[in-house]
């Protein structure tokens, strides 16, 4: 239903996930698309902790989790700039590592599920660009590279393109 959003979409979700509870890979789906929304509406708590139980269950299908890891991933990102901003920049950068550890799973695992790799790949760059290093303008570059090349003519692609040209 189009007209359904915000909380009254995530409530919709969630009796669909619990009235599919025997059909687990329908759960986890309703569950993803409640996260998301959840997202969309800057509650990041809840919906890392709907994408965690998502990517941890044994029951969902690879477009889920590369869904429930890419929406993982938002989450941590928006965590460690705000622990940045907050001049903690030691939890910031543990906040970027693991970001980026679930930005890259779905880069290298779930390759073909190319509605999250394009994205995934840019914001494991801008991780590793956060993190720092003696490496990470290289890497990153190589992930901006990779979203340029394969994923050409895309919004992530211009993403990388312009904050490359920035750095």
């Amino acid at each position: 239903d189009d007209s359904l959003k915000g909380e009254g979409l995530e409530n919709a979700l969630q009796k669909i996930a619990s009235d599919a509870a025997v059909f687990p890979t329908v759960a986890n789906r309703a569950d993803v698309a409640t996260a998301e929304s959840q997202l969309s509406r800057s509650s990041f708590a809840e919906a890392e902790e709907m994408f965690r139980g998502v990517s941890e269950s044994p029951n969902a299908d690879d477009r889920t989790l590369a869904a429930a890891w890419t929406g993982l991933g938002d989450c941590l990102y928006r965590r460690a700039e705000a622990k940045a901003a907050g001049g903690d920049d030691e939890g910031a950068k543990a906040l970027f590592d693991e970001a980026q550890r679930a930005f890259m799973r779905v880069v290298v695992l779930y390759r073909t599920e190319l509605a999250y790799v394009p994205k995934a790949a840019f914001y494991a760059g801008r991780c590793i660009q956060e993190i720092g290093g003696e490496l990470a303008q290289d890497q990153s570059n190589k992930l901006f590279n990779f979203v340029t090349s394969v994923f050409r003519g895309s919004r992530w692609a211009d993403s990388a393109k312009q904050f490359r040209r920035r750095n």
